[in-house]
């Protein structure tokens, strides 16, 4: 915030374009790269001033103090998500000791959300990469490693962190809140993909809120995002208040400032159907590529006229014209019998089980 001033002509730029778009064809960023990728960037062996969330545990894990403070810090080490699970599974490397710490203390956190009605579901994540010769690759994982657990409890720690620093000092704040779902009658699912879809149809939406409220998928009674400043305008925003309140300054932000935001960030929704029909269109186009290809599939729904299933290697859903008789939990085959990219369509149809499963 200190180098992006408010109604600055970045920062008018950044409010804007209110948030970074990867596709998978290109990256077009909030802010400029020499921003982005220079000057806020935890480059290694450089000052940068920061936020810091000094958190106190005992030895069992349970935070007994915290304190957000300004900063002044220099990242001593440059590290990927692999080189994190690498030094995990080493018992000689110098941060060994540090990261299997911080490793039980995002189980003991994961623990505390998940006592607290958290909501895990885990499903098939879908990356689409495109080169500049266009050709597309396709890679897919399941559940986190622990590398990413780290990352998830301690960002889920900090925001919720900073969300109480807001509603205990009463500053304004944009909450992202989310009531509780009602769940009952999932357990009868056998099929895991099929209640997981369940679950997610139940889901209470998601809303932002000025008044401090819990999100009930996150088990956490208080949360707002602050932690991606460099991609999201709005937590762009909360750190420009954070920063302002913890230096002891007035807030940056009155509730009508914050109410014009978050119309803003409603008005540009539209940011995430451009994102999802680029995913879909080259999801699409890989698809064309391969029109023999055996896919798995599950029948969430199936109705008057068609089913919809998920393809399990890509975590996809799609409708199709029902062949023979199925139920909702059926696992079968199916083949892409057309593909357009440009109008986003993917027809499938049955196939029988080929000898060995393709994917």
């Amino acid at each position: 915030s200190i180098i992006i001033p408010r109604n600055s002509r970045l920062d008018r730029a950044a409010r804007e374009r209110t948030t970074s778009l990867y596709l998978p064809d290109r990256h077009i960023p909030m802010l400029p790269p020499e921003i982005s990728n220079g000057q806020c960037s935890l480059l290694q062996g450089s000052r940068r001033c920061a936020i810091s969330y000094l958190f106190d545990f005992d030895q069992e894990f349970g935070l007994t103090d915290n304190t957000i403070v300004p900063s002044v810090i220099i990242n001593k080490s440059k590290l990927s998500y692999d080189d994190v699970n690498v030094i995990l599974d080493s018992e000689d490397h110098n941060l060994s000791e540090t990261m299997q710490i911080l490793n039980l203390a995002a189980d003991t956190l994961y623990a505390q959300r998940m006592d607290m009605g958290a909501v895990e579901l885990e499903r098939v994540e879908l990356s689409i990469r495109v080169d500049q010769e266009k050709n597309i690759s396709l890679t897919t994982r399941t559940g986190y490693s622990a590398a990413d657990h780290i990352v998830s409890e301690l960002m889920i720690l900090t925001n919720a962190m900073t969300a109480r620093y807001f509603k205990d000092h009463q500053i304004p704040a944009i909450y992202r809140t989310q009531a509780e779902a009602d769940f009952s009658g999932l357990d009868e699912v056998d099929n895991a993909t099929v209640r997981r879809y369940m679950m997610i149809r139940k889901l209470r939406p998601m809303e932002l809120n000025l008044d401090p409220k819990p999100h009930a998928m996150l088990g956490t009674d208080v949360y707002c995002q602050a932690t991606s400043p460099i991609r999201r305008y709005s937590d762009l925003a909360m750190q420009r208040q954070l920063t302002s309140c913890i230096r002891g300054n007035k807030p940056s932000y009155n509730r009508d400032d914050l109410t014009d935001e978050i119309s803003l960030i409603e008005r540009n929704r539209s940011l995430n159907a451009i994102w999802s029909r680029r995913e879909w269109y080259w999801f699409a186009k890989y698809m064309e590529q391969y029109p023999d290809l055996a896919l798995k599939a599950v029948v969430l729904e199936v109705r008057d006229r068609d089913i919809l299933v998920e393809l399990k290697d890509f975590g996809s859903r799609l409708t199709m014209k029902q062949s023979d008789q199925v139920n909702v939990g059926d696992e079968l085959y199916v083949r892409v019998t057309h593909a357009d990219a440009w109008d986003g369509l993917l027809r499938l149809s049955q196939v029988a089980a080929p000898e060995a499963a393709a994917m």
